[in-house]
């Protein structure tokens, strides 16, 4: 097997986003190595992110990933009186199972909270 990474130092015109690309070459008509090489990395990179916030940023027409992917702060860091932090929970919750109410009527899935203090 061999593996061969190719940056380019130019950008894509529009997005800003350097091109890159990964060809990972393999003797022989077995696909299912590669397939779990595959897997496995997909597995490792989620790994890498799991318990973590990531912050996106709108960038033209797409949304970009902005900085590093942040620990998450445990919910009773954040002072909120009690009654107020079950409401904002529910509500986080409830929006989590209801993507496909969004979806259906073409409704932008996102939710905003804006605290003081």
């Amino acid at each position: 097997m061999s593996c061969e990474r190719v940056r380019e130092t130019n950008t894509l015109a529009r997005s800003g986003h350097i091109w890159e690309s990964v060809v990972i070459t393999m003797l022989g008509y077995n696909k299912h190595k590669l397939l779990d090489l595959i897997e496995e990395a997909k597995r490792n990179a989620i790994q890498q992110i799991e318990g973590r916030t990531i912050v996106y940023s709108a960038m033209g027409h797409e949304w970009r990933q902005f900085g590093n992917p942040l620990r998450q702060r445990p919910v009773s860091s954040i002072y909120l009186p009690a009654d107020m932090r079950e409401r904002v929970l529910k509500d986080i919750q409830e929006f989590l199972s209801s993507q496909e109410w969004y979806i259906e009527r073409g409704v932008p899935y996102r939710r905003g909270y804006l605290f003081y203090g």
